[in-house]
């Protein structure tokens, strides 16, 4: 097993990518995206609307819970028509974006408790994702229980194409969730025999 050296002269862990794959442009940039286009319906609402700027305020907040835009009112500038076009879809994206992260977890956890006849790697430490490519590689579906289904080790078992669940393997109900009596094979690469 070749060991690399990270920058900071400290050896990699053999099996674990350090350099796992990363999200996306827009996955990694999209809320500031989104930040920064509520951020231009403010000021676009603010400079287009009419009356104090205690009123041009609260109706460039307005904009963001008002629906998607009728016919334009004839009283307010074209910045203002501008702002009430994009803050509804800045609304939506946020909710679906939302919905979408609150939900991933429980879609993950409910198509690993469909499965059967696969794998569940307990663990994925460098061994844990070493049985996760290994098990991939020879064509089975995986699913990868740890602790941190954040972490390096479970970035790189999504990576190798396994379903993460985090979760402690000594709970009996994290078990269910991983469909274990179902499993064909079990891999356990835990440290301590008492997990």
């Amino acid at each position: 097993i070749r060991r690399r050296r990270r920058q900071d002269g400290a050896a990699d862990v053999p099996g674990v990518v350090t350099g796992a794959p990363q999200p996306g442009t827009w996955s990694r940039f999209g809320w500031i995206a989104l930040t920064a286009i509520g951020v231009a319906v403010l000021v676009l609402g603010t400079w287009g609307g009419r009356g104090s700027a205690y009123d041009r305020v609260m109706d460039a907040l307005r904009l963001f819970s008002s629906g998607f835009p009728g016919a334009p009112e004839e009283d307010y500038a074209w910045q203002f028509d501008v702002a009430r076009t994009l803050a509804p879809l800045v609304t939506v994206y946020a909710t679906f974006r939302l919905v979408g992260t609150l939900l991933a977890e429980r879609i993950i956890r409910l198509r690993a408790r469909l499965r059967r006849d696969h794998a569940v790697v307990v663990g994925l430490g460098a061994a844990g994702v070493g049985a996760v490519r290994a098990l991939r590689a020879a064509g089975a579906q995986v699913t990868a229980l740890d602790l941190a289904p954040r972490g390096d080790g479970a970035t790189a078992a999504r990576a190798a194409g396994a379903l993460v669940v985090g979760g402690d393997a000594t709970q009996a109900a994290v078990l269910h969730d991983v469909a274990l009596a179902r499993a064909e094979r079990v891999v356990c690469t835990l440290g301590d025999d008492a997990a």
